[in-house]
């Protein structure tokens, strides 16, 4: 880390910090609106989720939905540490297991997912998902060949192991009840992550003020100059 001594002295340039409080105001804009958009998508869920609580015809499966979700977790940090401790090893040249065959249609992989969740293997599981993806990736150009075939997932989703294993999962634990609901993020994640948007517009709004400040100070000590260089050519005529 360099000390602020070595640190050449950028001098105060006035356009290029009007365009970028341009940017930061549209900036703040936008993430305001994001963040009221989350507090209101929050309520809606809330208020739905309620009204299915106090159902007494509807079950709550959120429990093994989170079940799932957790194991998954687990394995995914296992198979990291794991990745991290054979490719940092110096006791001889890591071997990789070999990949059993890779489905090569759509079919086979849901087929083959879904028996990996029914037998609860979830390094299989995930270790499934992630070799069918580097093929997708490989033959991205085939629009016939996708990850899922849920139309609803966006392509973020589709390249996230868990988001892929759980939709399968929930999709299998729904099919055969029509007064379940499953609650997939907690009340306590969902405002998690409004409180991190929150502390990032106030990071935003900070910056955004003390550049108004060196603005506004800039801005008055040239007129300051020109002042005075005025007065130094009014005495200089006279």
């Amino acid at each position: 880390m360099p000390s602020c001594s070595s640190i050449a002295y950028m001098p105060f340039d006035p356009a290029s910090t009007e365009v970028v409080l341009d940017l930061g105001r549209s900036l703040y804009k936008l993430m305001f609106q994001l963040l009221l958009l989350i507090e209101s998508n929050h309520k809606i869920s809330s208020n739905v989720v309620n009204h299915f609580r106090i159902n007494e015809d509807m079950h709550d499966i959120s429990d093994l939905y989170a079940l799932v979700r957790d194991a998954l977790v687990r394995c995914t940090s296992e198979a990291d540490l794991d990745c991290l401790e054979s490719s940092t090893s110096t006791e001889g040249e890591h071997t990789p297991t070999p990949s059993p065959g890779l489905p090569m249609t759509q079919e086979e992989f849901e087929s083959a997912l879904n028996d990996h969740i029914d037998q609860q293997r979830w390094p299989s599981a995930i270790s499934h998902v992630r070799q069918y993806k580097r093929i997708t990736t490989l033959n991205a150009a085939d629009q016939n060949l996708t990850i899922f075939s849920y139309s609803n997932l966006d392509s973020r989703l589709k390249f996230d192991e868990m988001s892929i294993i759980l939709n399968a999962y929930a999709h299998s634990i729904m099919k055969d009840r029509t007064e379940a609901f499953i609650v997939s993020k907690s009340d306590s994640e969902l405002f998690e992550v409004y409180a991190i948007l929150s502390e990032n517009l106030y990071h935003v709004s900070s910056a955004l003020t003390n550049m108004e400040i060196d603005m506004k100070s800039y801005s008055a000590s040239a007129a300051s100059g020109n002042l005075h260089r005025s007065e130094q050519d009014i005495v200089t005529n006279l």
